[in-house]
């Protein structure tokens, strides 16, 4: 009787991963559960526990969790790594640890705001980079949802540079805030070559191989980053950090591996397009957490941001698999 429940609910669970809707619900959650993460690993840096420790705590609690479903359901995939997609499996957790240390250190020299409006530049190298190497082209309404939700990002984030005239307490200097920025595109170019090794192997490599072969890259390269930084563990420090360290570890692993889910069924250009919406949900959470209230303008760039995607979506479903979405239907 088990086995017939285990059979049915694998057999339901397909069907919802087939359907043609299943790509833009995987981002969606993909984007609500980064958002949740990085939310938790701002509270914990309130606490003073530093991003090194809390990207440790993260990679290791995934690695761990991927290495026991591996090890428990299927231990022949583990010939992954040394096989032909080996190469795109490093690559993908290079560029994956790349794009999160990456955007540690930018937003340690200039302010959220900015990092926040420049890293939504990350659709155009995933543009790019999906048809420089995989020969997937985006659509028109991919690219024109693209300007008009970065446009709307700006509204929404209204960086210090933009809508301030005078420089905010504490802000940094010209060189760290060039710094900054130049760390804040190679975590958006790291970010877009992650989701073209994804799409690469799509049809070939499951996401727990793939969110394995990262965590356990950065679970080796995280106590580097905090011997070199000389942070000190401190998440022990404060009652309720130890529960939270480990909700980022679960809302990062629920983040990839529906990331990964949906770019096995979609294109990287509308796997991109779809991550605009990461912004509403970080509003969200601004609003359910800190009560901060979004002004009018805020609003208003929120709404087109959620029109736009909308549209994007509704053009991808017309135009259906001609695109190459749908790998796995």
């Amino acid at each position: 009787m088990s086995d017939t429940k285990t059979a049915r609910r694998a057999s339901l669970l397909d069907r919802s991963l087939s359907h043609h809707s299943a790509p833009v619900h995987l981002i969606l959650l993909s984007d609500m559960g980064f958002t949740t993460m990085d939310g938790l690993v701002q509270l914990l840096q309130l606490r003073g526990v530093e991003a090194s420790e809390v990207f440790l705590y993260r990679m290791s609690i995934n690695a761990v969790i991927c290495f026991a479903i591996m090890a428990l359901r299927d231990p022949q995939s583990f010939k992954l790594f040394y096989g032909p997609d080996a190469p795109w499996l490093l690559a993908r957790a290079v560029c994956s640890c790349g794009a999160t240390s990456l955007a540690y250190v930018a937003v340690s020299h200039i302010p959220l705001s900015l990092f926040m409006t420049l890293y939504h530049l990350r659709p155009f190298p995933t543009i790019f980079a999906c048809y420089a190497i995989l020969g997937e082209k985006a659509t028109r309404a991919q690219l024109i949802a693209s300007v008009i939700s970065f446009s709307a990002i700006i509204i929404v984030v209204q960086p210090d540079f933009l809508f301030s005239r005078h420089r905010p307490e504490g802000d940094t200097t010209a060189w760290s805030t060039y710094v900054g920025v130049g760390v804040t595109l190679l975590s958006c170019t790291c970010g877009a070559l992650e989701i073209v090794a994804s799409r690469k192997m799509a049809d070939t490599v499951g996401w727990v191989p793939m969110l394995f072969a990262y965590t356990a890259l950065g679970t080796v390269t995280a106590p580097v980053w905090i011997l070199y930084s000389g942070a000190s563990i401190k998440v022990f420090d404060q009652a309720g950090s130890v529960p939270m360290a480990l909700w980022v570890g679960l809302c990062g692993m629920l983040a990839q591996a529906t990331m990964i889910l949906g770019l096995q069924r979609a294109t990287g250009a509308r796997v991109a397009v779809l991550g605009y919406f990461q912004i509403l949900w970080a509003v969200l959470w601004q609003v359910v957490v800190y009560a901060n209230i979004p002004n009018l303008l805020q609003i208003l760039g929120t709404i087109i941001i959620i029109v736009a995607g909308c549209w994007a979506i509704v053009h991808a479903r017309r135009l259906g698999s001609s695109h190459g979405e749908g790998l796995r239907r």
